[in-house]
């Protein structure tokens, strides 16, 4: 995929759509009509377990309401780097994903840590790590969640 599109923001449709792509989120956020029933709950009848690591859960303005995402529960004790930022990975695939900025806006990378939020995944682990998203696997792990 073309890192400059994905890093200009889409909708949180098309955000859903990129998550279930790369990190197995569940197809509940892509296939609903509307922004309201994007809700995080992977599946209503189901509810999922996390294990949080540095991760507490919060909720998200959007234009219909609100979603409920994962965010840092704390400023992770990193070294300041230009070239460092903190992204999603899925450990398990090798796929980086998409932070939700305001709700709406899938990014690639943040550099603010208060900016990583993202939807909690219906399966696996997903790690928030800090260094260059063009070397992936060799970023710092600074939160983690883990489905049960």
């Amino acid at each position: 995929m073309n890192r400059n599109v994905q890093r200009a923001g889409v909708g949180l449709l098309a955000a859903a759509a990129l998550f279930t792509a790369d990190l197995g989120v569940g197809t509940a956020a892509m296939a609903a009509p509307t922004l309201r029933a994007a809700h995080v709950t992977p599946q209503a009848d189901a509810p999922k377990h996390y294990v949080l690591d540095n991760l507490v859960e919060a909720t998200q303005p959007t234009f219909h309401g609100t979603i409920d995402v994962l965010r840092l529960a704390s400023e992770p004790a990193v070294p300041v780097s230009d070239n460092a930022a903190y992204y999603m990975y899925n450990p398990d695939t090798g796929f980086v994903g998409y932070f939700l900025i305001e709700g709406d806006i899938a990014q690639e990378t943040v550099t603010d840590w208060q900016q990583a939020q993202f939807l909690p995944p219906a399966e696996g682990t997903l790690e928030v790590r800090y260094g260059n998203v063009e070397q992936p696997e060799c970023g710092s792990v600074v939160a983690k969640v883990t489905v049960l």
